[in-house]
Order: C-alpha cells, then sequence, then structure tokens
C-alpha cells in the first residue's frame, strides 16, 4: 500500500506546444551560493517514449511517498487552520492509503523553473518570460529557484537561489533556439538537481 504524505508538490504549467531549438547562454549565480545538506535521496524519473505517437509517452516515476499538498477552507473562502492528522482521509481508486506524515509546517521550497525556449515559442518568448518573473515574485523570501531552459540541449541558467537579481538575469538570459529536449530537462531536474535536496521540491515547466 503506498503511503502518502501532506507537504510540497509538483506543476507543470504549460502555455503553449512542444517542438523544436538551439543556443548559447551564460549561466548565471551569486558570488557565494548556498549549500544545502543531503537528507533524502528523491524519486528516480524514468521515461518512456513512443516516436509514433507523442500522445502516448508516459512518464514513470518510482516511490513509497506521495506527497499532496492541502488547504482547507471554509465556504466564505476563510482557512480552515489546527487541523490534525486524524481529521484526514486519503483514497486512491476506492481503497484508504496511509497518510505516513503529516506537517503543518510552511516549509521553504525549492523550485525549478524549466523554461521551453524550442523555436515553437518565439512568439511566446515575452508571455513565457514575464510568466516566470511574476512566479519568482510571489515566493517567499525563503524559497529558492533554479531555471532551467531546453532547446536541442538542456541549459542551467541559474543554480538554487533566493537573489532576485540573479534570478531576473537568468530569465531574460534565455534565448530560443531551434530542437527541443523536454524529457532530459526534466531528467536532469529529478535526477541530478533535486538529488539530495532537502526540503520541499516543485517543478514549475512554462512552455
Amino acid at each position: 500500500m503506498r503511503k502518502v504524505s501532506i507537504i510540497g508538490f509538483i506543476i507543470l504549467i504549460c502555455l503553449t506546444s512542444l517542438l523544436g531549438q538551439s543556443a548559447r547562454v551564460p549561466v548565471y549565480s551569486e558570488s557565494s551560493p548556498d549549500k544545502t545538506e543531503a537528507k533524502t535521496n528523491p524519486p528516480q524519473l524514468k521515461i518512456e517514449s513512443n516516436k509514433e505517437n507523442l500522445d502516448e509517452d508516459v512518464i514513470h516515476v518510482e516511490t513509497d511517498l506521495v506527497i499532496i499538498p492541502t488547504q482547507i477552507t471554509e465556504r466564505n473562502g476563510k482557512i480552515v487552520s489546527g487541523l490534525k492528522k486524524e481529521e484526514f482521509k486519503i483514497f486512491e481508486n476506492g481503497i484508504e492509503q496511509e497518510i505516513a506524515y503529516f506537517s503543518k509546517e510552511e516549509q521553504p521550497f525549492t523550485v525549478a523553473l524549466v523554461l521551453d525556449m524550442s523555436y515553437s515559442s518565439v512568439f511566446k518568448l515575452p508571455e513565457i518570460q514575464n510568466a516566470a518573473l511574476a512566479f519568482v515574485n510571489q515566493l517567499r523570501e525563503n524559497d529558492k529557484v533554479m531555471v532551467v531552459s531546453f532547446d536541442e540541449k538542456v541549459r542551467v541558467l541559474c543554480e538554487p537561489t533566493n537573489n532576485r537579481k540573479v534570478l531576473q538575469l537568468a530569465i531574460e538570459g534565455a534565448k530560443i533556439a531551434s530542437g527541443t529536449s523536454l524529457y532530459s530537462a526534466l531528467d536532469l531536474v529529478f535526477n541530478e538537481k533535486f538529488n539530495g535536496l532537502a526540503g520541499r521540491k516543485a517543478i514549475v515547466l512554462l512552455s
């Protein structure tokens, strides 16, 4: 039986379709980047691609722990606080699942902001960059963001940081090119960049 935990999430946001591109872009960083000690290993990402029919592409994630963010509100929109683990039940296909861990803490996020720089996004570049900047401005002080773009290649434009100026430069420095490496970008984030990072983690894909 799978275990579930009520804390963090992964977000995938799509604005257009994914096609193709490539170009060189600088990597932005702080002079003294923060380092976090590894505490847990994230799930390993396996990607199966059916080249003949993209609609049948499947992403498999092997994990014994499913993270579920939860916010309870009254009918008037007021947030309900002070709830306990015993007041929640989680069901999958009608089968109740074990809640292995319950946290009410507002833990910081590490967010991978993944930008589609394939040529299909050429007319949407300002939209994608503005959406990325708006997202960064909504984060809390202790949240960190890394910026990754993909075209023919995957490019890490910025390692995790809460320096808004560094993030702005990285986002504005993303360039349109040819080719599409979406799956490679997700694999890099899941299996390399998130590997060993403690705390809550999320992916935001702007395409």
